[in-house]
């Protein structure tokens, strides 16, 4: 999922959303094609223009005629932002369509400044639209609330766009240097990314030679990974932060603390790590592609054949479907050329969102489909424009990762393979729990000590991945791999909502095994809520777990490796039930553990009178 405004700017709006807001009835979709969405740079003239009225306007009255024209400049304000952040979009899809074309890399960094500085613009004058007499424009759309964080907002100082538009530059190189790959020269034969996924290799040989690319890849963009730790640091210095963790995690709208997520990388060692063993031997790797072989799907086949599989779900995942499929909002060709990875981006000008994906020729492609469709719903069906809008990346992860094992439990796709499709979807949320502890713990470890070497760098991340399953030959100090991995890069600290949304989505999929209509009814009620929501606030909405409780991971850990087992499967776990299990707890145990107290005052003081006696 992507929402270009966290690359940086998300601070100027941390405070405000998390205020909360208040979203417009319905969404209307523009019937659109994808090829018709014309791209032109952004015309400053009539924001600015709407921007200077108003700040004019907010005068000491607020006449009748004055409300009603704030209300019309806001309104313009609110629909020019959605559309330079609709261009921002476009800019991007093309930037990763095209593998970095210089043009549009361009089109994205300009689009990055406006956005930082219109952005700030654009709080001012509401800033002094909410201390003025016309701030009932404010309340009306947006509540009380947030109509009163507006008049806390701060200006942001030039320091901090430049330091923006930095990272952003920083991020750019990143990418070109990914998409040009990395290259070796091993006993005289030269190896490239591409021609080793081509090669008839041992197993043995091909980490080898992988291993190799990725100590290239490191060599090259290692030093950008540096410059952005320094950039980054600075930017939090800048924003009042005392480090980039705390920073970031405001900037993601959490509402939990890295104190929070240390307690749980704990129990996530403890209870994932040896599931994982388990979750990988549930299925024949061997039966599922073979299965996708002769399947043979990639593109638009791909897609088609997704698609009775999400519409047997629920009614209104198979409208959002059919509206994608009809507009072509997506492109999953095995083009080359394409940048690597895949996301979800809104398209609010056009009231619908779009899917990138640069494909793997596996059954991957099929599951990572179904995952970005589950933003592509989400985008699609919330109705809060752009300028109010700061997706929140924990609860949208659970929109993609929950809808994976809906799918997986319910599509036939892959023939007698079905089973072992589901149990690899399942492998692969068992999975993203540990890697997103794994890099959330590696990146808390190098931020909190900008100096280190990238030596220093990659040794943090082989003793931090060792903690999580991963082990290397005798000898090697330290590991390179991390590097391929975009959103160290792009994206620092959003890994952990992979983990926290994987837990979720196991959460309630386990629910579906005692009522499968009731689980996916809440899955739709949570794709329902607005994208801002935070993580901890969704899941009471829903009446989900709250897996930062203490007994939340070790719970889901048992009954999956049930599942895994070929075991009966118990599970009975929500949020009323941990609230129940935990006031059980307390009732019962606080007046064993009173008994227990007075019985140690009694005894201590029989003791203190036996030896009084003694003497």
């Amino acid at each position: 999922m992507r929402n270009w405004l966290l690359r940086g700017i998300s601070l100027l709006m941390a405070m405000v959303l998390l205020a909360g807001t208040v979203c417009a009835a319905e969404k209307s979709h523009q019937p659109v094609d994808f090829d018709e969405m014309i791209f032109t740079p952004f015309d400053e003239g009539p924001l600015t223009a709407a921007l200077d009225e108003l700040e004019a306007l907010c005068g000491p009255d607020c006449s009748e005629d004055s409300q009603s024209r704030a209300r019309t400049l806001y309104n313009t304000i609110v629909s020019e932002y959605e559309r330079l952040d609709t261009l921002h979009s476009l800019a991007f899809i093309h930037y990763y369509l095209s593998g970095t074309a210089q043009e549009w890399a361009d089109a994205e960094d300009t689009l990055t400044e406006q956005g930082t500085r219109l952005l700030d613009r654009i709080y001012a004058a509401l800033r002094k639209l909410a201390e003025s007499p016309c701030r009932g424009v404010l309340d009306e759309d947006q509540g009380e609330e947030l109509t009163n964080a507006m008049m806390e907002y701060e200006d942001i100082s030039d320091e901090m766009k430049r330091l923006i538009q930095e990272e952003n530059r920083l991020v750019q190189q990143y990418d070109q240097a990914l998409a040009g790959g990395a290259e070796v020269t091993i006993n005289g034969k030269l190896w490239t990314d591409e021609n080793l996924d081509s090669a008839d290799l041992s197993v043995e040989d091909y980490w080898a030679v992988s291993d190799k690319l990725d100590e290239a890849m490191n060599d090259t963009v290692g030093e950008t990974f540096r410059e952005l730790i320094q950039v980054r640091t600075e930017i939090a210095e800048e924003a009042g932060y005392d480090s980039y963790i705390d920073y970031a995690y405001s900037c993601y709208n959490r509402d939990y603390r890295p104190k929070d997520v240390q307690r749980l990388r704990q129990a996530v060692k403890k209870y994932f790590v040896p599931l994982n063993a388990f979750a990988y031997d549930s299925y024949d790797e061997d039966a599922l592609n073979d299965a996708w072989e002769s399947l043979a799907l990639e593109g638009e086949a791909l897609m088609e054949a997704i698609q009775p599989g999400i519409a047997s779900l629920h009614p209104d995942l198979e409208r959002s479907y059919a509206f994608m499929m009809e507009h072509q909002l997506y492109d999953t060709d095995p083009r080359p050329g394409k940048l690597d990875g895949g996301f979800t981006t809104g398209l609010g000008d056009y009231g619908s969102a779009y899917i990138y994906n640069k494909p793997y020729g596996s059954y991957q492609d099929c599951s990572d489909m179904v995952h970005e469709f589950g933003h592509f719903h989400q985008s699609f069906s919330d109705p809060t424009p752009a300028l109010w809008l700061s997706s929140n990346m924990d609860t949208a992860e659970i929109h993609s990762q929950a809808l994976q094992l809906f799918y997986a439990s319910s599509a036939d796709l892959f023939g007698p393979a079905s089973d072992d499709f589901f149990f690899a979807i399942l492998s692969e949320l068992v999975d993203a729990v540990q890697e997103g502890c794994l890099y959330d713990e590696f990146l808390a470890e190098v931020y909190a000590d900008p100096g280190l070497s990238l030596d220093e760098i990659n040794a943090v991340f082989k003793d931090v991945s060792e903690d999580y399953g991963y082990y290397y030959p005798d000898g090697q100090d330290e590991a390179w791999f991390w590097v391929r991995v975009p959103h160290n890069f792009q994206s620092p600290f959003y890994y952990i909502s992979y983990a926290v949304s994987a837990l979720s989505a196991l959460d309630l999929w386990l629910c579906s095994l005692d009522d499968w209509d009731g689980a996916l009814e809440t899955y739709m009620d949570l794709t329902e809520l607005s994208q801002d929501i935070p993580f901890r606030a969704a899941l009471r909405e829903t009446d989900l777990t709250d897996v930062f409780h203490s007994s939340a991971v070790r719970n889901i850990a048992k009954a999956l490796k049930s599942l895994c087992s070929g075991e009966e499967v118990k599970y009975h776990q929500s949020m009323v039930h941990l609230v129940f299990d935990s006031v059980t707890y307390i009732l019962i145990t606080a007046p064993c553990l009173s008994l227990l107290i007075l019985l140690a005052v009694f005894l201590v003081r029989r003791r203190v009178r036996r030896k009084s006696r003694e003497f």
